[in-house]
């Protein structure tokens, strides 16, 4: 089950918009689905036989699923979003909730890459959410080596628009605090009671430009019974020992418009499961390690080169690909610092009822050293999460 799923990840969100879809003749051609399904990534051929390969289903591709928007999000835009502006650092200002740049982004702006990736950056996931996920540790060849379950729960301390206080928790907003997010592991029973907490803070002049160097983190262990600070540069150190580091959880780390410069490179598609898909992963006949929906869509997606201010960085330069409607990340590549491609990561997206985009699957895939992680996720916004749930003062008094 879970190699299906995350070759249907790996596949699907690296076919490009340069692939013909194919024609009902087509369908049936295995080498000619090898070809299609190749584009953008071929190193993961070498996982699979000639008859798994031969045995691929055939996904109906089905039209763009339009996407009205989350109506608090969308009446916080109309009410705000005349007022943002860009200031002569690249930073945005009079912003209080919505999203900043609304319509149309014209490519040929100078100002392009930066307003699509502060779009980004104000994307709307909710108020808050709560979340229970499964961290799977791949070994080259797709089978899992290890996992660990817990859950997790987030706050936006700004940009509100649903749930009150709105637009903002004022007693943080005075603090410079932007997000709460508290993970507990709850399986295996070595790991359970694990807890690791930050608080990501708006960045200003006074702050460094390296990413974390705001944070606030901590982390409780409970085999000591102790609890540790922890530097906000650890956000590149490996998340609980996987291929994926903080900064890379659903695509980014949510301050790359502070922290980055950008450079747009133009625009694609991506193959995606249709975002209004409940359709439940398969396993195929022959325990294979491919497994693809009945349905996918094409999404339009801008990409963006963002480089790290900090020269230090974990990564060299990484490609950005944002849908172009939703303003969520679909999938990144990045490089080390000699240049060398390292790292792709995917990120799965459905729509609720009420039009919020929530984050089901996160695949990351080391590509020098062949493994990589699967992050199953269910996600629900607007819980009511309290402003003061998200505290140091809880993991001491442990």
């Amino acid at each position: 089950m879970l190699r299906s799923t995350m070759m249907a990840a790996l596949i699907l969100a690296c076919a490009t918009g340069s692939a013909q879809e194919p024609s009902a003749t087509q369908q049936n051609d295995a080498p000619y689905w090898k070809s299609f399904l190749e584009r953008g990534l071929p190193i993961q051929w070498n996982w699979l036989t000639s008859e798994q390969i031969a045995k691929l289903p055939k996904p109906k591709i089905v039209p763009a699923t339009p996407f009205r928007g989350f109506a608090a999000y969308k009446e916080a835009t109309r009410r705000y979003a005349k007022d943002v502006k860009l200031g002569p650092d690249g930073t945005l200002l009079n912003y209080v909730a919505g999203m900043p740049f609304p319509g149309s982004i014209d490519p040929k702006d100078p100002q392009a890459a930066l307003k699509i990736m502060w779009n980004y950056d104000k994307r709307y996931l909710g108020d808050d959410f709560k979340q229970i996920f499964k961290l799977n540790y791949v070994r080259p060849g797709g089978s899992t080596t290890r996992w660990i379950k817990g859950h997790r729960k987030r706050i936006w301390y700004v940009g509100r628009v649903a749930l009150e206080p709105t637009p903002a928790v004022e007693w943080a907003q005075a603090k410079d605090m932007r997000v709460g997010d508290w993970g507990e592991l709850t399986a295996p029973s070595d790991e359970a009671g694990t807890i690791r907490m930050g608080i990501r803070y708006e960045f200003d002049d006074r702050m460094p430009p390296q990413v974390g160097a705001v944070d606030d983190q901590w982390v409780y262990l409970p085999a000591i019974r102790r609890v540790r600070r922890l530097t906000g540069a650890q956000r590149e150190d490996p998340l609980f020992g996987s291929t994926i580091i903080t900064d890379e959880v659903a695509g980014g780390n949510d301050r790359e418009t502070l922290v980055q410069t950008f450079k747009l490179i133009g625009e694609t598609s991506l193959f995606v499961r249709s975002l209004r898909s409940e359709e439940q992963t398969k396993c195929s006949p022959d325990h294979a390690l491919i497994d693809l929906p009945e349905e996918i869509e094409k999404r339009r997606v801008w990409i963006v080169e963002a480089t790290h201010k900090n020269p230090k960085y974990v990564y060299g330069k990484m490609l950005y690909y944002v849908d172009q409607e939703l303003y969520v990340m679909l999938m990144t590549a990045s490089s080390d610092q000699k240049g060398q491609p390292w790292k792709r990561h995917w990120a799965y997206w459905r729509l609720t009822e009420d039009e919020i985009p929530v984050n089901y699957l996160s695949y990351d895939l080391d590509l020098q050293s062949q493994w990589g992680t699967a992050f199953e996720l269910k996600t629900t916004p607007n819980q009511g999460v309290k402003p003061n749930e998200i505290s140091p003062d809880r993991l001491y008094r442990k």
